[in-house]
């Protein structure tokens, strides 16, 4: 009985090391990933650039209010929103992908 109980303990000191490195490496792991989302964070841009077509769609709208025609350039002004809308809703799925 008492070697057996020995045994016993002796059987069961590899599983709680191994235990024991399996939390470590988790933490390990748990902590670079935090660090490396971190950096990623800080090196991706806070917000996205225009596009050629938004841009080139802002310089037409500017330039249809500086000669007056005010309902032309609210109609430029929609598309621009809507495209804006789009491509910020882009950038941020690859922001996450690449976060991820």
């Amino acid at each position: 009985f008492f070697f057996s109980s020995r045994r016993r303990h002796t059987r069961f000191l590899p599983v709680s090391w191994a235990r024991r490195c399996v939390q470590e490496t988790a933490t390990n792991q748990k902590s670079s990933y935090e660090q490396l989302k971190e950096e990623l964070e800080q090196n991706l841009p806070k917000q996205p650039r225009d596009s050629k077509e938004l841009a080139n769609l802002r310089k037409r709208e500017k330039d249809l209010v500086l000669a007056k025609d005010y309902i032309g350039a609210h109609k430029f002004q929609q598309q621009c929103r809507e495209m804006e809308r789009e491509e910020t809703v882009r950038w941020m799925n690859e922001r996450q992908t690449n976060m991820n």
